[in-house]
């Protein structure tokens, strides 16, 4: 029973886990949330999250010279580009956008809604990355590409965390785990009484048997 219990739990946090959380400028309330993963290279996201104006990238691949995020007097960034998988590696898109002048970078699959870790085996680009990155699924990258974008009135916040109250499963699980104790120790207890009484029993009608 401990054993189903924690199971359900970690189950439950797996599929809560969220990590570009999707917020409205007009009423800074978290509209919802998608699975990323941060990539081995670059920055760490800090730990208080990384909140920016998202825009998909021109070129869509980030593999060449890429046009800079939009000047305006209303929003000043900072900038989060969203950029699509393939054509060159994950380091040199993450790099070609932060010369262009993007802060933060997402990733997007193509052709799969899976999510990986994006890693690169050329360390002298690694190095120069000064800007954290994540991958997405494809489906989550066109949901917010069509519906979330600076221009909708919507911000993106990238964070490493859970965007839930962690406390909020916590407690029903504790709760499950004294449960479950308590109706094991009282089955022990109870076999116990149980066993006892029957030698006591089987004791006596010896004794009456043998006078």
């Amino acid at each position: 029973m401990l054993f189903v219990a924690a199971w359900m739990l970690i189950g439950l946090a797996h599929k809560c886990q969220a990590d570009v959380i999707i917020i409205s400028t007009l009423n800074n309330k978290t509209f919802t949330a998608v699975g990323d993963l941060p990539a081995l290279f670059g920055p760490p996201i800090p730990l208080t999250g990384f909140k920016g104006y998202a825009q998909y990238v021109m070129p869509p691949d980030a593999c060449t010279k890429l046009h800079p995020p939009p000047k305006l007097k209303n929003i000043t960034g900072p900038w989060i580009g969203i950029v699509k998988r393939y054509n060159c590696a994950f380091v040199e898109k993450v790099l070609n956008a932060q010369i262009a002048g993007y802060d933060a970078v997402i990733v997007h699959n193509v052709g799969s809604n899976s999510i990986q870790p994006m890693g690169s085996d050329n360390q002298s680009l690694s190095e120069k990355v000064s800007i954290p990155s994540v991958f997405i699924g494809q489906e989550d990258a066109f949901m917010i590409i069509e519906n979330f974008l600076y221009d909708k009135g919507y911000i993106l916040e990238i964070t490493d965390d859970l965007p839930f109250n962690l406390q909020n499963y916590l407690v029903p699980f504790a709760i499950t785990i004294g449960i479950c104790f308590i109706v094991m120790l009282t089955f022990m207890v109870s076999c116990i009484i149980f066993s006892n009484f029957c030698i006591l029993i089987e004791i006596y009608v010896r004794q009456r048997a043998g006078s």
